[in-house]
């Protein structure tokens, strides 16, 4: 039972690294020499200083020649050098850091932009800790440091600092950032000697869109009641229905008193519910598969669907700001419907749910034909962002027109299609370099 237990300990990797070190495109199947490799990397992650890994690797070509004979004068460099490693091991034993440490991660940040990250280190030893390096570990790809502001040369004995690290991403997803650990270089800056705390943390990149001015989507007659619910504007009211004569459990504020006065009895207003329109938002995400893709070990987004992503963002957007209750569709691996919601929180809520969208190499459309029906006869209108053209997707816009629904298709492309006039009139053909570019501002 205990050699089972640490098979399982093995398989699941070093913790502290985080999860995105074991995420390959085959998660199925771990292979135990490329587990093994993780576990030396993080042993080499915690304890080495990249000097001190270079010098390792230069002591493990060096000291064969070394050994052959001691008439050869390389042996005295490598035996200074494994004096330092030596001397370097007991001294950062003998200054090993006993900190508190608390990492400060933003929620979320956009594609693209900076987010700065927050240190606060408690010195809890009576000696002082020298060289001290905080949040050591390696980051999540594909995040770049673009200012070092995590080091600092001192921390006395009970003494605190606050630190900064800024980093840049370039491209939405959701990262988990390694438990965070500091470690002191003291004093060759070869063996490292820390302390980890926590876990892990997580930031969303959401997708970054320009706004929309503009969308071409005629709205159908099916309005949407408890509209105040969902509206994104402070201060709204009800609209006024009429009079009515007064029961029990009416609010005694709307009494109308002149009514009361002319009638004789007491009589309160009414009101009702404003109405709003309901619209769908479809992001096709069938990708066709690349050659040797799932040879790939680092996913890489696919520049056709991040344009997508972000074509969806904004249309959301704009539906969230002219008052339109929104449904969320995603087609590919399984069909993903987010159900309607408004206003600036469920928005920030869609950003969320496509910052971590993938592609998939399934085409479901089938099955979004299906998870469209129970909705059609409450929507309004519906657009649609295809990333493929194919008789399948114009046999749905036919089923759509069939059906008496209002649509607009939009078909983001990254070169000018070879079958394009088999592509129906009324579908927008977007460039993905104009999304990228923010030149795609009305549909």
């Amino acid at each position: 039972m205990p050699f089972r237990k640490l098979i399982r300990r093995f398989y699941l990797g070093p913790t502290d690294l985080g999860p995105h070190y074991l995420q390959g495109p085959n998660r199925r199947y771990k292979s135990p020499t490329l587990m093994a490799g993780i576990w030396i990397y993080a042993f080499c992650a915690r304890h080495f200083s990249l000097y001190g890994f270079m010098t390792l690797a230069f002591l493990g070509v060096a000291m064969p020649y070394a050994l052959i004979s001691t008439a050869m004068p390389l042996y005295r460099m490598t035996f200074a050098i494994w004096t330092m490693f030596l001397w370097d091991f007991l001294a950062g034993v003998f200054f090993r850091p006993k900190l508190q440490l608390q990492r400060h991660l933003p929620p979320r940040t956009g594609a693209g932009n900076l987010f700065t990250i927050h240190y606060d280190v408690q010195n809890r030893r009576g000696r002082p800790v020298f060289n001290l390096l905080v949040d050591s570990l390696p980051k999540p790809n594909p995040l770049t440091i673009e200012h070092h502001g995590n080091q600092i040369s001192e921390i006395p004995a009970h003494g605190a600092a606050r630190l900064t690290l800024t980093i840049r991403a370039p491209r939405r997803g959701r990262f988990t950032f390694p438990a965070v650990r500091a470690v002191s270089r003291f004093p060759f800056g070869l063996w490292t000697w820390g302390h980890s705390q926590g876990t892990g943390d997580s930031i969303v990149v959401v997708p970054q869109f320009t706004p929309l001015t503009y969308v071409n989507l005629p709205f159908g007659l099916r309005y949407q009641h408890e509209g105040p619910a969902f509206t994104n504007q402070n201060g709204g009211s009800l609209e006024f229905l009429g009079c009515r004569p007064f029961r029990d459990g009416d609010n005694p504020r709307q009494l109308h008193m002149r009514s009361w006065a002319r009638l004789g009895y007491p009589v309160v207003k009414e009101f009702r519910e404003e109405y709003l329109c309901r619209t769908g938002v479809v992001l096709d995400t069938f990708m066709p598969r690349l050659a040797f893709e799932e040879l790939r070990f680092r996913e890489t987004g696919r520049p056709e669907f991040e344009a997508a992503v972000s074509l969806t963002a904004a249309l959301v957007d704009y539906f969230a700001r002219n008052d339109n209750i929104v449904d969320l569709f995603a087609a590919g691996r399984q069909v993903y419907h987010f159900q309607g919601g408004h206003g600036a929180e469920f928005h920030d809520q869609v950003l969320e749910i496509l910052a971590c969208l993938r592609h998939s190499h399934r085409d479901e459309l089938p099955e979004l034909s299906k998870a469209l029906e129970p909705f059609l006869p409450q929507s309004n209108g519906i657009a649609m962002v295809f990333t493929q053209w194919n008789p399948g997707r114009r046999k749905l816009l036919e089923e759509l027109h069939a059906a008496g629904v209002r649509y607009r298709a939009i078909l983001v492309t990254n070169h000018k299609l070879r079958g394009a006039h088999e592509i129906p009139s009324e579908v927008v053909q977007v460039g993905m370099e104009d999304i990228q570019a923010g030149r795609c501002t009305a549909l």
